[in-house]
């Protein structure tokens, strides 16, 4: 795949002065399509793990007051806009 898409951005910047905006176009939508497939490729490895990415500290989101919730359940809360 690395090749593949060195390849590509090599043509790119080969035709870049020279080539029509429909051949670049059409040449950047292959390099886009390539690099989809690097995507999902990654997204599959790490599905099919069935670990959390170690980025993301393994984690979901926290509920919190942050989320809309009133952290005493006094039940809403009327309050006033001041522009």
């Amino acid at each position: 795949m690395k090749k593949e898409i060195s390849d590509k951005v090599a043509e790119i910047r080969s035709i870049l002065q020279t080539a029509s905006a429909e051949e670049l176009k059409s040449k950047t939508q292959e390099l886009s399509t390539s690099l989809q497939k690097i995507g999902q490729h990654l997204y599959g490895q790490q599905g099919q793990q069935g670990q959390p990415n170690p980025e993301q500290g393994g984690q979901g989101p926290q509920p919190g007051p942050e989320d809309g919730q009133n952290p005493n359940n006094e039940g809403p809360v009327e309050g006033e806009v001041v522009e």
